[in-house]
């Protein structure tokens, strides 16, 4: 009996060991001495799409479609629509976005020609919440805060 309770609080202690390490031991260290480095500024004006119904997921909203026929409807595009400032948050910047709980497509298209084959990394340095990057409109892994791709 006794020997059932030694080893159950081994495993309850392996087990809380995991819990909360495991995080730590995959996660990737943030970019240091960022400023030191060869910055492109995004900074500026950014296209939005306002997505309250939560549906640019299914819909590809990053893929930007465009009709093909006179029938089509395509019901979000970035063409046209608001503009916000980053950085910057979203609920200041316009008067009805003030209490929107909703999702933000955010949208800037820059060009970038590098001499050198280097290794470039985007940063954005103060993401609200959450954040899903498309680069070529293929997906980013998510990241939280801080984002590095």
């Amino acid at each position: 009996m006794n020997k059932k309770k030694i080893m159950f609080k081994k495993e309850m202690l392996i087990t809380l060991i995991v819990l909360l390490w495991g995080n730590y031991l995959i996660a990737q260290t943030a970019m240091i001495n960022i400023q030191s480095r060869s910055l492109t500024s995004l900074n500026g004006e950014w296209q939005v799409i306002l997505d309250t119904l939560g549906a640019g997921d299914w819909k590809q909203v990053w893929q930007e479609k465009k009709p093909q026929k006179k029938p089509d409807f395509i019901e979000y595009s970035f063409d046209g629509g608001p503009m916000l400032k980053v950085p910057g948050d979203f609920n200041s910047q316009l008067c009805e976005l003030t209490y929107l709980e909703g999702i933000v497509w955010y949208k800037k298209v820059f060009n970038y020609k590098s001499d050198e084959e280097k290794r470039l990394f985007l940063h954005f340095g103060a993401v609200n919440y959450l954040a899903d990057v498309y680069c070529h409109i293929h997906l980013k892994p998510k990241g939280l805060l801080a984002l590095q791709i």
